[in-house]
């Protein structure tokens, strides 16, 4: 859902293709325009980035690399997940502070749910998409 570009570049170069720089195109991306009016919503945005990336890694990689990468972004994700929720605890009344919580909730359910289903593809895909 979030890492199409390298996953899309990574393919076409492997297909013996060539990627295109077009400098005259522009595209305005009104970014967290849908994501962000309510914590709950920001919450699953923000996991969902996090299970694009463990996907990107599974599929582009393999063996001590594979196993480094996921390793690497699983503590910093959680780590910096929970200095954020921590940080913002003192505002636990305001959005941002239940964003994070519940962003840091919803990356603990997914890391125990890879352990449970083991894959790392988002539980929210239907059985038919890959």
């Amino acid at each position: 859902m979030y890492s199409e570009d390298p996953d899309l570049c990574l393919r076409v170069t492997k297909n013996d293709k060539k990627i295109a720089l077009l400098r005259n195109i522009e595209l305005e991306h009104l970014h967290g325009g849908s994501s962000r009016r309510n914590p709950k919503t920001t919450a699953i945005t923000k996991s969902e980035v996090v299970t694009s990336s463990h996907v990107f890694i599974h599929e582009h990689t393999r063996g001590l690399n594979r196993f480094a990468l996921h390793l690497v972004i699983m503590v910093n994700t959680l780590a910096s997940w929970l200095l954020r929720t921590i940080l913002t605890l003192p505002f636990f009344w305001r959005g941002f502070f239940r964003a994070n919580l519940f962003t840091l909730i919803a990356i603990i359910k997914y890391y125990l749910s890879v352990m449970i289903r083991q894959t790392w593809k988002s539980k929210r895909l239907k059985n038919n998409e890959s």
